[in-house]
């Protein structure tokens, strides 16, 4: 995108229970009889972890189809389901970092805010509207730098509870606060005011000089939930908005449907120590930069692009999950797929190039993601198709030779590197070149991989160019007839010819871990490790290319 977001920083006691006799069976000891429209099940009645059983009446914990009392002090220490959990007054439950609770029929606080506590890296999934709660968020902070604008510890964030708490700035006190303005693709400082209107469906960025738990206590969200998104109409497709993700879980950029999206692309964007993380989802295929992954955190805010009048993206409990992974997880690999990675500074930047039958050269918001800059002094990597800038470029498998124009920028002079990987990912018979114009020089990846070079600000930035040499196409057709199979730790290789073969197994690295030839119609190879192979068969002029996954 033209617009760079180059980050500056700016100065600036429990209630009395009648209990049904137990009747038999596993689980909580007591049984689902009704009283006042309540089961009666067990009662958490000890300070301490959810797995001690001795903290239970029963000295058993509930089952999963049970409902589950709380009139102690109970830390969640597990991942746990249950049909209803009812928290007393002056009890209270912490759900802890990296583990989850399901609620799936009601969830009853008598104990305020403080009676349910998630911690950074818990999860809450329920169905019970404005149960109150406190979430917390751990953020990383840093000292001032002394070159402004070089700081990485920057973060987008969310306000995770209802619309009716009003929030204030002071909900941030302490830290450098800042709100996107979708008219002028920028960013607005909001001063030291503490009294400053903050709206839950926005997302905001945050910087702290030192590390810090942000806590949001009040009514959290549960249903349907629509963030606020503006379409400013600017040129070149630089039309964002920043959303939060509202609730006490995770939500999953895959589950979202079509009709839950209206003018809003395919892809997600979220500042990552320097620079943008990205991932696209189109549906069928998926694609990433700098980590980029389908989850979303709890307490986290992301950029999607918006395509047209009135956007809307549509939340709903069917976008909420739980998982116990970063927000940042890489997608895996695909066929046909170059990721390029600059490094300065000790900090990174990504792009990718990936051809596929089904898409286009031409830039389109469905499958490809814009570039977003990230701080000053970060290394910035991107690929063009005509003008437009892209950290991941999906292309047509074309059937001849395709140069691709790759530019760099930083802020700063210094000696740099390019690296690239996934290159087994093409036919050995497609050569992988990198052409530096500025120091006019050509680079054969195959033979290396990484490409060191020096850089002033003032040079061009589209100095570099990929050329993927020979046919990118579907190689798999050149060898009509061939198999490959594999079986437990074996991989199999059936041809309709018994001319001379070779073979080459690729592991998910690109590591080449088996080489051979033969003469035959059949060849199997045993394999020492259970994964992921890519085997390429070459007999004369054809090639053949197959995944495997051996070990199942």
């Amino acid at each position: 995108m033209k617009s760079k977001y180059t980050l500056l920083i700016l100065l600036i006691a429990a209630t009395s229970c009648a209990f049904a006799q137990y009747s038999g069976g596993a689980g909580s000891g007591y049984s689902k009889a009704e009283a006042n429209g309540k089961h009666l099940t067990n009662f958490f009645q000890t300070d301490g972890n959810w797995s001690t059983t001795g903290n239970w009446r029963d000295s058993q914990l509930p089952a999963s189809t049970e409902e589950a009392n709380v009139a102690a002090h109970a830390t969640l220490d597990n991942n746990y389901s249950y049909p209803a959990v009812n928290i007393l007054s002056g009890a209270s439950l912490t759900v802890a970092g990296s583990t989850n609770l399901t609620v799936t029929e009601t969830l009853t606080n008598s104990a305020g805010s403080p009676g349910l506590v998630i911690e950074s890296g818990g999860s809450l999934i329920h169905n019970t509207n404005d149960v109150q709660a406190t979430i917390k968020r751990a953020v990383t902070g840093a000292p001032i730098p002394a070159e402004p604008g070089v700081s990485t510890k920057y973060h987008l964030v969310s306000i995770p509870l209802a619309t009716s708490v009003n929030s204030l700035s002071s909900q941030f006190t302490g830290a450098y606060l800042y709100e996107y303005a979708p008219s002028t693709n920028s960013w607005t400082a909001l001063g030291e005011q503490t009294n400053t209107p903050l709206s839950e469906t926005l997302g905001y960025m945050v910087y702290y000089t030192s590390n810090q738990t942000i806590t949001f206590a009040g009514p959290i969200n549960n249903g349907s939930f629509s963030p606020s998104l503006t379409y400013a109409g600017l040129g070149g497709d630089n039309n964002f908005s920043l959303v939060p993700n509202p609730y006490p879980s995770a939500i999953d950029w895959h589950a979202f449907a079509p009709a839950d999206k209206t003018n809003v692309g395919n892809t997600i964007w979220i500042f990552n120590n320097g620079n943008y993380a990205t991932y696209t989802w189109d549906g069928e295929n998926s694609s990433s930069t700098n980590g980029g992954s389908r989850y979303i955190a709890v307490g986290q805010a992301f950029f999607v692009q918006t395509t047209g009048s009135s956007p809307a993206l549509n939340m709903s409990n069917a976008v909420r999950t739980h998982t116990t992974s970063p927000f940042l997880k890489n997608t895996s690999t695909l066929d046909k797929q170059l990721r390029m990675s600059a490094q300065a500074n000790g900090l990174n930047d990504e792009a990718l190039i990936t051809f596929r039958q089904d898409a286009s050269d031409e830039y389109l918001s469905s499958e490809d993601a814009l570039k977003f800059y990230g701080s000053s002094g970060a290394p910035q990597l991107y690929s063009l198709a005509g003008s437009q800038k892209l950290s991941v470029n999906n292309m047509h498998q074309p059937k001849g030779t395709t140069e691709v124009p790759l530019a760099f920028e930083c802020d700063l002079a210094g000696d740099y590197s390019l690296s690239f990987s996934q290159l087994e990912t093409f036919p050995e018979s497609v050569s992988l070149y990198l052409t530096d114009y500025l120091s006019e020089t050509t680079h054969n990846l195959r033979e290396n991989a990484v490409y060191q070079f020096s850089h002033q600000p003032g040079n061009a930035a589209g100095r570099f160019s990929i050329t993927f040499g020979g046919s990118i196409g579907v190689e798999e057709n050149l060898l009509p007839g061939t198999k490959i199979l594999s079986e437990n730790d074996r991989i199999t290789i059936m041809l309709p010819t018994s001319e001379q073969t070779a073979v080459k197994v690729y592991n998910t690295t690109g590591q080449l871990v088996h080489q051979t030839a033969f003469t035959g119609n059949q060849h199997s190879i045993s394999m020492a490790q259970p994964g992921i192979y890519l085997v390429q068969v070459s007999s004369g002029k054809n090639i053949f290319t197959g995944k495997v996954h051996t070990g199942r």
